[in-house]
């Protein structure tokens, strides 16, 4: 399977209904071969602010995920990031860039480098097999934000693809190993640290709280929930 298919199948996975991108990026092409509705933008941060109210308007139920092309439209998309990072919204933001041999090299604008200051989370993959655990990541620490399990503040991940990554081959397919679905993993730390916690001590609950508010959570956890009292 090339890299470009594996994001977009471990993005359908992760619940992801519809992609917003700014062409070009392969895995704007990939989605769509993946039946994920893709969403193209005549500007990067309007894109941005599209992914932004996903997350917004679903109380982060769903993670809004945009896509970009290398160099103009990584700089382009800065503001929008900035202000989702600034405005604590969760976001995951797939940069494209730039080959191997110039990625790093000025004046060439690196995603990784630069947004690192904007983002809770910032990754560079420069071989294909990476891009499953990166993406983990990416989907667990939005999901924990979510569900409150961090005392940090909820904020943008970008993972930057170098450039022809895309197109490497995954020896054994996308998932050589088991993916775990990065969601539901952190959802279920939550539950785990429910259960146990209001026996120990207090239990706050500040923004990321009422952000999960709509989250349906069953069983023993579900009533330890919902007989906490949120504190300010």
């Amino acid at each position: 399977m090339k890299a470009a298919a594996a994001v977009a199948e471990i993005l359908k996975r992760e619940g992801v209904e519809f992609l917003i991108g700014y062409p070009v990026n392969p895995v704007i092409e990939a989605a769509a071969q993946a039946d994920i509705r893709t969403i193209i933008v005549r500007q990067e941060r309007t894109g941005l602010h599209m992914a932004d109210a996903v997350s917004r308007l679903s109380s982060g139920r769903r993670i809004g995920v945009f896509a970009m092309q290398h160099g103009p439209g990584a700089e382009n998309s800065f503001g929008g990031v900035a202000q989702a990072y600034g405005e604590s919204v969760p976001i995951i933001v797939l940069a494209a860039g730039y080959p191997r041999r110039l990625t790093n090299l000025p004046p060439y604008f690196n995603a990784f480098l630069n947004y690192r200051n904007i983002t809770k989370w910032a990754e560079q993959v420069t071989c294909a097999d990476a891009i499953p655990d990166a993406l983990r990541r990416a989907f667990t620490q939005a999901a924990q934000a979510v569900a409150s399990l961090t005392r940090s503040r909820l904020h943008p991940k970008t993972l930057s693809v170098v450039s022809r990554c895309e197109r490497d081959v995954i020896i054994g397919g996308a998932h050589g190993q088991p993916y775990l679905f990065g969601r539901s993993v952190a959802l279920g730390v939550g539950e785990r640290f429910l259960r146990g916690a209001v026996e120990r001590q207090p239990v706050r609950f500040g923004q990321g709280g009422k952000r999960a508010r709509k989250i349906k959570m069953n069983g023993e956890a579900g009533a330890v929930l919902k007989g906490l009292r949120e504190l300010s």
